[in-house]
């Protein structure tokens, strides 16, 4: 499928991207994606901590809402595979270094990343949601 392929592409660029900053530096949401339409607006001037980013998917649907990332329902630990097949184990700590590609026709985000928020324990999700006109907009 197209609509997968591009996820993938953007999954990578996204790791790749993260490399441009350095681990732990702090960086504005409209540095990070600059040229992309972030909404809410005020999203803009959020500071987050960046991480360098490896790609995992989901063998499973995935919630991308902040409070239950990665997880579904009732599920204890967090098995992934990386892009070349090999079974990757994402726990609390390790979350905010993955860029996750969701299992297919997951309800919640085709691509999610948690970002730390640069003060106190606070995050933002990173949210990718595919459309039909997945090729021309990605919505994040």
């Amino acid at each position: 499928m197209k609509e997968a392929r591009v996820l993938r592409i953007y999954s990578r660029f996204r790791a790749l991207k993260s490399w441009v900053w350095d681990e732990g530096e702090v960086v504005r949401l409209s540095d990070l994606h600059r040229g992309a339409l972030l909404q809410p607006a005020d999203l803009q001037d959020v500071r987050v901590v960046n991480m360098r980013l490896q790609v995992a998917k989901a063998q499973n649907w995935m919630a991308s809402n902040g409070a239950d990332f990665l997880r579904r329902k009732g599920q204890r630990g967090r098995t992934f595979k990386s892009l070349d097949g090999h079974e990757v184990q994402i726990n609390d700590e390790q979350k905010f270094h993955f860029v996750v590609l969701n299992a297919r026709c997951a309800p919640a985000a085709d691509v999610a990343t948690l970002l730390k928020l640069e003060r106190g324990p606070g995050f933002v999700a990173e949210c990718i949601q595919a459309n039909k006109e997945m090729q021309r907009s990605m919505h994040l």
